[in-house]
């Protein structure tokens, strides 16, 4: 994964957490949802909360679940691996969480009301989830339009186009709807447009380098892919006045409590 992206979305969560007045969650225990390999959302949670109890950090992914264990590990981190979607994953824990975190994770679930039912019922009566995650972005125009070119399309039938497609159709009130009717108190639900700016062309082809998408194209084909995949991004979103490839992108942030 691109660091300087990793870096980048860092900062929003940790500005996304620092906003919430959770005081120091000084002996509480906390569920991370979607912890990667600890070194995004589980290490913000342990640098602006270092006196709360436990957390268990959870993710779908194995490979992600084995690395934390050897990369991040801590003394106050359990990492487990769980999908958000199967409560027979997430039973063993009860509803005795007072804080869930849930960031950067959404957006690739495709059952998300599932997931959010789970994440109430994971909660101890006055428990509180806060859940950041894209809803829509301009960088995925690139991979709909690559998707669609006859030389590169049947490469993308692992491409969850669809999901794309409808997040774009989902807004914020649709949302605060959803966690309503499960039983939320829905503190917040609001849209931000936020803008990322890559600090070179170099950075950009990196990261389609390192992308999911090209593990599915030839190798022999990847270096034409990137760059096309280059050219593609620049008609659809051109330099900003400081010369400098850019996208913008809408993120969904909300608190809720049970």
């Amino acid at each position: 994964m691109n660091p300087l992206w990793c870096e980048f979305t860092n900062a929003e969560t940790k500005e996304f957490l620092s906003s919430l007045q959770w005081g120091d969650l000084s002996g509480e225990l906390v569920m991370d949802v979607g912890c990667g390999e600890g070194d995004m959302s589980t290490k913000c949670i342990l640098n602006l909360f270092p006196r709360v109890g436990k957390i268990i950090a959870i993710d779908i992914d194995p490979y992600c679940i084995q690395r934390s264990k050897i990369l991040h590990k801590h003394k106050k981190v359990e990492y487990r691996r769980a999908d958000v979607t199967m409560m027979d994953h997430l039973q063993r824990w009860g509803s005795h969480f007072s804080k869930i975190v849930c960031t950067h994770c959404i957006t690739f679930i495709e059952e998300q009301e599932r997931a959010f039912m789970n994440m109430f019922h994971l909660l101890q009566p006055g428990g509180e989830a806060a859940i950041f995650f894209a809803l829509r972005s301009e960088s995925d125009d690139v991979y709909l339009e690559m998707s669609k070119k006859s030389k590169w399309s049947k490469y993308f039938q692992n491409l969850n186009s669809q999901m794309v497609l409808k997040l774009r159709k989902y807004d914020a009130a649709y949302y605060q709807n959803v966690l309503e009717k499960i039983g939320f108190t829905v503190h917040f639900c609001t849209e931000q447009v936020a803008e990322y700016v890559y600090k070179s062309d170099g950075e950009y082809k990196n990261g389609v380098r390192d992308s999911t998408f090209i593990e599915s194209i030839p190798k022999n084909l990847r270096r034409e892919f990137v760059e096309e995949s280059f050219s593609t991004f620049l008609k659809m979103h051109p330099r900003n006045e400081d010369g400098m490839l850019h996208f913008k992108y809408t993120m969904i942030r909300a608190l809720l409590k049970k």
